[in-house]
């Protein structure tokens, strides 16, 4: 039980480094369209 419960956490971790990633992408494709 407690192991699925630390499991669940780690990917939902994974899940909001993946977005907070993809933002960071997405600023960076901004930002060098705006310096380009």
């Amino acid at each position: 039980m407690g192991q699925s419960i630390v499991s669940e956490e780690k990917a939902e971790n994974m899940s909001i480094l993946k977005k907070t990633g993809s933002v960071r992408e997405m600023e960076k494709e901004t930002l060098t369209e705006y310096l380009g």
